[in-house]
């Protein structure tokens, strides 16, 4: 699970990889909802077992989080998506089947898709 402010200029990037299950990228929306943020963009991705979910959010205020905020919802989406074992807590994700997982996809796919 990774917060991000570098990736993207106007909001925070919320990386999580998971053992799929269903329902799993509404669980996470849910929980960034129930902390009052707003999903900009969000990008899902499945591979065998694997998820790959990245979403781009701003709080109320359409501002990025602050570090406090960014804290929270690592807390949050561990604590919540731990009790289902979705979670590898604190991993940087790896490539997932020969496909390279990389900052520059992540900031091709924000400039082209978000709002």
């Amino acid at each position: 699970m990774i917060c991000d402010n570098e990736t993207s200029v106007s909001s925070t990037l919320v990386e999580v990889q998971a053992i799929d299950e269903p329902g799993l990228a509404y669980k996470i929306a849910s929980i960034l909802a129930g902390l009052g943020l707003e999903i900009v963009c969000a990008r899902i991705a499945t591979e065998k077992s694997d998820a790959l979910d990245v979403f781009y959010v701003t709080d109320a205020d359409d501002l990025k989080l602050s570090e406090e905020m960014m804290e929270s919802v690592e807390r949050a989406l561990t604590n919540k998506l731990t009790t289902v074992a979705a979670v590898r807590a604190n991993s940087r994700p790896q490539a997932m089947a020969g496909r390279e997982i990389n900052e520059k996809s992540r900031g091709d796919y924000q400039a082209t898709s978000a709002f």
